[in-house]
């Protein structure tokens, strides 16, 4: 299977986490960017929760505060995060309709 570089963008996430990543069967991804940005006229609080193939979530970042109208940069300049197969990276707001996600990822 060829290597590929993709981005996912993901507009107005809230209260309810969303995956902005997901691996199927047989399908590793490994994340070379994850940038969170605030829409909001606030500050908020966002939280990326990563799920394995058992169903176990655990937080990679919880309860951050972002400033209106700036951006996080999570995963950036050389950081990577391997998701191994049927896999997912949520994301969630304190705030309904706040955040903007880009993820950068390569799939194998």
């Amino acid at each position: 299977m060829p290597t590929q570089i993709q981005n996912n963008i993901i507009g107005n996430i809230g209260l309810t986490p969303v995956s902005v990543l997901s691996t199927g069967t047989k399908v590793n991804a490994t994340v070379i960017g994850l940038s969170l940005t605030n829409i909001s006229p606030t500050l908020i609080n966002a939280s990326v929760i990563l799920e394995d193939s058992t169903n176990t979530s655990v937080f990679y970042l919880k309860n951050t505060v972002i400033a209106s109208g700036t951006s996080l940069r999570l995963i950036s300049t050389g950081e990577k995060l391997i998701l191994t197969e049927n896999s997912s990276v949520y994301v969630q707001s304190s705030t309904e309709n706040s955040i903007d996600v880009i993820v950068s990822y390569v799939t194998i």
